[in-house]
């Protein structure tokens, strides 16, 4: 465990001493280290240099073990104060231009809470922090699937799918430490002035989902506890107006979020993967409530529609269903879900929809390649790897749609 490891246990040479008081005397480095709750303008150098020690010892040293933390942490803030965007790798045989070097990155003593994969919290030289994990592949939980080693791109397409039609989504780079330990980064999305509850915060929550399993339930029972958890901590903030149109907003925000997920044949749906986001004014009073932005895509694209169909490992993941008899999980049948529980949906719907037209799949690889900064997202290779896949899909979306529109006419 990390909190074992101790400054004896990495010896720091007179030189490296020397190093931690030349940043101690430079206002850029000092910046970085205060943001990473090293630094204290009140204390002592030797104070601070103690600081330093331990953030090595005991924030680094869990992942690079003894000196390599060491080496890792001096060549990172080097980068940092020199630079305003992360070390990217180019022309590496093994690893894609454009992905983020996790060797330079500067973890924080921050902790998550929330979805099953905790993620490090990196702050990045831009001064933002980012939330980093593996990347879900053949070494992470994905062995024997066939299309696992693609799972590092998921998240990138997914976000820039999530753009083009103008939803919110978390924006994902991917990253590497070195083959095959690859790494998803994404900014806070988080303003200073917001916090994020997930629907498995039960301190949140307050019991709205008292279910068995709250990571296999209907879709409908959901809706309700966002409904019946927002009433109940903020109705006495807003009128019966105010109150019954954030309800209606946050439906159609969870129902047009979940309907995009399984448009990409997302399969982890665990509630720790939706948040509730609560927008607060200077003086501290409830501004405005939404559900966050779209995240934690990797288990979506060929990889999700491969486990879906592999019993052993598909029970592992959660499978939100409809409330009709055959509690369906496919993506026509959500959709009518939603039609007759969620105000204005299907005119949403609608609109998505048109969008895809033209020359939609050049459009979301090039909005892959910008929210990314990687260039192969715009290659030929990646483009039929999931091109099909995304046509096929857009293809249900728009026969689902087209369905209910005629339904609509003949009433």
């Amino acid at each position: 465990m990390i909190e074992e490891f101790t400054i004896e246990k990495l010896a720091f040479t007179k030189q490296d001493e020397e190093k931690f008081l030349e940043y101690l005397k430079s206002k850029r480095a000092k910046e970085i280290l205060a943001m990473l709750n090293v630094y204290d303008g009140s204390k002592s150098l030797e104070e601070n240099i103690e600081s330093i020690k331990k953030y090595v010892c005991k924030t680094l040293s869990g992942e690079f073990i003894g000196k390599t933390a060491l080496d890792n942490f001096l060549n990172s803030m080097d980068y940092y104060i020199e630079n305003d965007d992360f070390k990217r790798f180019y022309g590496d045989e093994y690893i894609p231009d454009g992905f983020i070097d996790y060797n330079i990155s500067l973890r924080t003593k921050k902790v998550i809470k929330g979805g099953h994969t905790l993620p490090i919290v990196i702050l990045g030289p831009d001064k933002k922090e980012y939330f980093v994990k593996e990347a879900q592949g053949p070494i992470r939980d994905l062995s024997g699937i066939k299309h696992a080693t693609e799972a590092k791109y998921n998240p990138t397409i997914a976000s820039a799918i999530f753009e083009f039609l103008g939803e919110e989504a978390a924006k994902y780079t991917p990253g590497c430490k070195k083959p095959p330990y690859y790494y998803i980064y994404s900014e806070n999305f988080l303003k200073p002035n917001q916090k994020s509850y997930t629907l498995l915060d039960e301190e949140f929550m307050k019991g709205s989902l008292n279910v068995n399993d709250k990571n296999d339930i209907k879709y409908n029972t959901i809706m309700k506890a966002i409904e019946e958890t927002i009433r109940k901590n903020y109705g006495e903030e807003f009128t019966e107006e105010q109150m019954n149109a954030i309800i209606d907003k946050l439906k159609l925000q969870y129902a047009t979020q979940i309907t995009l997920k399984k448009l990409i044949f997302d399969v982890d749906r665990n509630l720790g993967n939706i948040s509730v986001v609560i927008t607060e004014n200077e003086e501290g009073k409830v501004e405005d409530i939404n559900i966050s932005p779209a995240y934690d895509f990797d288990l979506s694209f060929l990889v999700g529609e491969e486990l879906e169909h592999k019993e052993e490992i598909k029970r592992s993941y959660a499978q939100n269903k409809t409330d009709d008899k055959n509690i369906a999980t496919d993506l026509k049948s959500v959709m009518q879900e939603f039609k007759f529980l969620v105000p204005g949906y299907q005119e949403k719907m609608n609109r998505l929809v048109d969008k895809f037209s033209g020359n939609y799949l050049d459009q979301i690889f090039d909005m892959a390649c910008k929210i990314s900064g990687v260039e192969l997202f715009g290659e030929k290779r990646i483009k039929d790897k999931f091109g099909g896949f995304i046509m096929r899909r857009v293809a249900l979306f728009k026969e689902a749609c087209k369905g209910e529109q005629s339904k609509t006419k003949e009433i």
